[in-house]
């Protein structure tokens, strides 16, 4: 009876603040077209006043500059690593990457990516670009140096430090650091293996999206084709069904995107009662490499997604930890999860929506939460809410950086989701005229301006994946605690794949890369 009065409740305030939306929309129409237009005469009127800057940032990429990456601890930072075989030559990938990327014209002649040596710039309320005085590579290139006592083998502390760290003033926001005779410790434990070299790309959110800086990374310097990446699906539809869905959006997509909000709304022992209580930078984990394979036969086993997948594995490890802990577990935790949009520019932007689905911790049976993801996946497939974010996004990141700060909070979700498919290819890769040997790519990414404690990052590359687990220390108290929950999710994959006993997950003692 109870749970019955709380979803009327909730279906009751759902509907009055869609109402209310319906009310004002008006008023609100009229102040973001007036706040458009005045950035449109901004714009304008820096090529008579401010020749010096270059374009204004794109809405999507405003909402997330507004973080100013140049002081204390930028909270929209990526950090993304390639680990190569052997010692490479980095003055080779450095000067490939300046004359293939940095130097990359477009159809028209001009530079294809003039944002990699542009910087943001406010002028009268509003982000530009403006390029750096003097450009040079060796500026944006280095080699790692400790400055907490790490070792070039503590990998983990390194992007740990890396993630939340400040960029050079007056400088475009990103750096290849370089790391040389790295023994990867994390992958099976043993010293004696050969050394490698890692290549970090970091790089500040606002320059540009995840897809943005793979395709930088892999297709421009590295030569690979990222054909092979699954991109994102949408339900197809003939002629009327798409006339039909675009007259219902106007009607539907607010109440859905006020619902999506409303229930991601989150209270539970693992999420901060303000963005006060998080302390950056965030205890940080790797998982084991888990080959592709396992988790596609796990999904093909039960006819559910891959995603659902590793969904289902993350809701049982939080919530076999939360038991441990002695917390008590929710009905729910939501979780964010940035969306990759169709069709991206293919330049240096931001190009992405979001969404919040329901991860079931409250349920004790696995393949009980399996089936409730999938079905939470389905909705939100076919749910107007993500558009509708992009819509929303686009037009607050176009609005005076000081209202942008304001409006770019996540108080909902608990925690976030990355997963981004990668490339499938043997492990060559070229760069200018020489072959070397790619043997992981990962992720670690800041959580933005937000209550949310833990997040999951994850790119697949070749046969294999790793969970890049971030948590902060009022959830997690340190490194240890988030392996902890590493294996917690192992073991669920392990649970959902019990039945056929011949399948166990190969992680321990995994080469870094399986044989294709």
């Amino acid at each position: 009876m109870k749970l019955k009065l709380s979803i009327i409740k909730s279906q009751c305030y759902i509907l009055t603040l869609t109402i209310f939306f319906y009310i004002l929309f008006p008023l609100i129409f009229l102040l973001f077209f007036l706040i458009h237009l005045v950035r449109r005469s901004v714009s304008f009127l820096k090529l008579i006043f401010r020749p010096d800057l270059g374009k204004i940032l794109t809405p999507q990429s405003s909402f997330l500059a507004v973080d100013n990456p140049y002081v204390g601890t930028p909270k929209w930072n990526l950090c993304i690593w390639v680990i190569y075989e052997g010692d490479i030559d980095i003055e080779n990938i450095v000067e490939t990457f300046y004359r293939q990327v940095v130097l990359r014209e477009a159809k028209n002649g001009t530079l294809a990516y003039p944002e990699l040596q542009q910087y943001f710039s406010q002028w009268l309320g509003f982000l530009f670009w403006k390029s750096e005085d003097n450009f040079s590579m060796r500026a944006h290139s280095r080699h790692y140096e400790s400055n907490n006592n790490s070792t070039i083998n503590d990998l983990d502390t390194i992007i740990k430090n890396l993630t939340w760290a400040p960029f050079k003033e007056k400088t475009s926001p990103w750096e290849f650091l370089w790391i040389r005779n790295y023994r990867p410790r994390y992958l099976d434990g043993v010293d004696s293996i050969a050394p490698k070299t890692v290549k970090i790309f970091r790089v500040h959110h606002g320059l540009g999206d995840g897809v943005a800086n793979i395709k930088l990374l892999l297709e421009h310097l590295c030569n690979v084709s990222l054909k092979t990446t699954a991109k994102p699906r949408f339900e197809k539809r003939n002629g009327f069904g798409t006339f039909a869905r675009v007259l219902k959006a106007p009607v539907v997509a607010p109440y859905q995107f006020i619902k999506m909000l409303v229930e991601a709304k989150d209270s539970n022992d693992w999420h901060p009662r303000s963005e006060s209580e998080l302390v950056r930078p965030f205890n940080n984990a790797f998982s084991d490499r888990i080959n592709l394979d396992f988790i596609r036969s796990i999904k093909q086993r039960h006819g559910v997604s891959y995603n659902a997948v590793v969904m289902t594995a993350i809701t049982g490890g939080i919530r076999r930890i939360m038991l441990q802990q002695g917390k008590a577990v929710p009905e729910v935790i939501n979780a964010g999860l940035p969306i990759p949009l169709p069709g991206h520019p293919g330049t240096m932007t931001n190009h992405w929506t979001s969404a919040f689905i329901q991860l079931p911790v409250g349920m004790k049976d696995s393949f009980q939460r399996l089936a409730k993801i999938e079905e939470n996946l389905r909705i939100l497939k076919g749910s107007y809410a993500p558009a509708f974010n992009h819509v929303v996004v686009s037009t607050c990141g176009a609005v005076f950086s000081g209202l942008i700060k304001k409006l770019n909070k996540n108080d909902f979700s608990t925690t976030t989701i990355s997963n981004f498919p990668g490339p499938t290819f043997k492990r060559e890769c070229v760069i200018g005229e020489k072959i070397y040997e790619m043997l992981d790519i990962n992720f670690a990414a800041g959580n933005g301006t937000t209550r949310s404690g833990l997040s999951f990052n994850m790119v697949s590359f070749g046969d294999g994946v790793r969970i890049i687990t971030e948590a902060n220390r009022c959830i997690l108290p340190d490194d240890a605690a988030v392996q902890d929950l590493n294996r917690a999710i192992v073991d669920e994959l392990n649970l959902l794949a019990k039945t056929n006993p011949i399948l166990e997950v190969p992680t321990e003692g995994l080469p870094i890369l399986a044989n294709t």
